[in-house]
């Protein structure tokens, strides 16, 4: 399975896969700018190892430090096999949980999950963040959307309200489209308004690619500087 910027590869797919094709499945974390990044581990498929060859990876904080091994943070990487346009501590916009040593023996670094991209996150006001693998699992396992909608994605509109994007089967009914709503508000909490909008088909994204949980909100204004008189 190839990850063109960060896929998420629950164990139900790999399975399904694996059965379907009669083969084993490797999984391989990739991006346009930087190729080859990392891919699974022989012995424990649920570990990627880095191609320290081509690529060094770190997993940072938001303060820029190194995320410690069961942490998540945001990728970084320093591309060692391009000599045009060199990318150094280059944010790809990808977020992982940074790997421990693989008891493999192999000796390179790892990253143990891939959580998705950057953007692909909603934010609710209590700062839960909830990446698309969560939110997936969410619609298909929990709510069993699978009969009614054919596509979906979730727009975060503003801070506390998200609108989900359903392209529809012939089975989905005012009372699934309810019951969503309903869910969707209990999973992101308090404060959160979902509303459930139907559409004939879902954009693509200019990378060609169409992106489960999109942001359009905007930041919250920062308080002006107090005023100091004399």
């Amino acid at each position: 399975m190839s990850a063109g910027e960060a896929f998420d590869s629950t164990p139900a797919n790999v399975e399904t896969i694996q059965r379907v094709f009669c083969c084993p499945v490797a999984n391989w974390y990739s991006a346009w700018e930087m190729p080859q990044i990392a891919h699974s581990c022989p012995d424990n498929p649920e570990v990627l190892h880095v191609n320290t060859e081509r690529v060094m990876v770190r997993v940072v904080r938001p303060d820029g430090s190194d995320a410690a091994p069961g942490e998540a943070g945001r990728v970084v990487v320093t591309d060692l096999a391009n000599y045009v346009m060199p990318f150094i501590n280059y944010a790809v916009d990808d977020r992982a949980v940074a790997g421990a040593a693989c008891p493999c023996g192999r000796g390179l670094p790892t990253l143990a999950r891939l959580e998705g991209r950057e953007s692909e996150f909603i934010r609710t006001p209590q700062g839960r963040e909830i990446h698309g693998g969560a939110f997936g699992q969410l619609l298909t396992f929990v709510i069993g959307v699978i009969p009614y909608v054919l596509e979906y994605q979730a727009v975060q509109i503003a801070p506390d309200a998200v609108t989900l994007r359903i392209v529809p089967t012939p089975r989905f009914t005012p009372e699934f489209a309810a019951r969503l709503q309903r869910d969707v508000e209990s999973f992101l909490g308090p404060g959160v308004r979902v509303g459930v909008e139907l559409v004939d088909c879902i954009p693509l994204e200019p990378s060609g690619k169409r992106m489960l949980i999109k942001s359009e909100a905007q930041p919250a204004p920062s308080p002006a500087p107090p005023v100091i008189g004399p």
